[in-house]
């Protein structure tokens, strides 16, 4: 009898832990997560056009392994500036105007989510297409932010790389120069990149330290694609660069 007591006890406990032990991914307030945010996955959300129709999803990520799951958002909202476009029920966002906002979702779990910056481009810009780089090994590198400017050093573009290192922009023809985003270099030796052999200060730390950049098919036209061919290239840790000799 105390045998069967025991292996009672035993099949309970394990049904017990079977039939609880899995929370987390796919949507609810489970899972034990280190980040939770809105995302526009595939796409730069610095780049949505008046009129494009795309759709933001809430990820959470497991604080022990990272992996990734997509959450159900309770609700979908627009903050800083609703003119910008709409927003659905289920993340679907219609461009309207062009501008500055910032996507923001909330669901029934903790942490609360991160809402996601976008920017809307009114259409007819020039399209440009190009690489960040590992200076070292080539590789692509992820989430680098590519500033554009025109003659008078004002910014008129912003693209953010893809996990490719990859990035499109959409452009005034009017834009000449590029620079990185120093927020987006962290780690980096002193912040320094190079283009065409010349190397270049990222930020403002020296005033206007943009590559003039290259493209195939000169000049750049509105509603039309063109490809900056040499990569942008970015110094990871191990030999400094040498000092930015692009900055004049």
């Amino acid at each position: 009898m105390k045998l069967f007591a025991l292996l009672s006890i035993l099949l309970a406990v394990i049904f017990v832990v079977s039939c609880g032990g899995s929370g987390g991914g796919g949507g609810g307030g489970g899972g034990n997560y280190s980040t939770v945010r809105v995302e526009l996955p595939g796409r730069d959300p610095l780049n949505i056009v008046v009129g494009e129709t795309v759709r933001f999803e809430l990820a959470g990520y497991d604080e022990f392994t990272g992996e990734r799951d997509v959450l159900q958002a309770t609700s979908w909202s627009i903050l800083d500036n609703p003119n910008v476009g709409t927003i659905n029920a289920n993340g679907q966002f219609t461009a309207a105007l062009p501008g500055n906002a910032r996507i923001a979702a909330t669901w029934n779990g903790t942490p609360p989510a991160t809402p996601l910056r976008i920017t809307v481009r009114p259409q007819g810009l020039a399209r440009l297409t190009g690489t960040v780089r590992n200076a070292s090994g080539g590789a692509g590198v992820s989430g680098i932010q590519v500033i554009f400017f025109n003659q008078g050093n004002a910014e008129v573009g912003r693209a953010t790389t893809m996990s490719n290192g990859t990035f499109l922009a959409q452009v005034p023809t009017t834009a000449t120069t590029m620079n990185l985003a120093e927020s987006t270099l962290s780690g980096r030796w002193l912040k320094q990149w190079e283009y065409r052999g010349i190397v270049y200060q990222a930020g403002n730390s020296i005033p206007n330290c943009h590559a003039t950049f290259v493209v195939s098919n000169p000049p750049l036209n509105g509603g039309e694609t063109d490809d900056i061919p040499d990569p942008l290239r970015v110094f990871t840790l191990g030999t400094p660069p040498p000092f930015p000799d692009g900055c004049k």
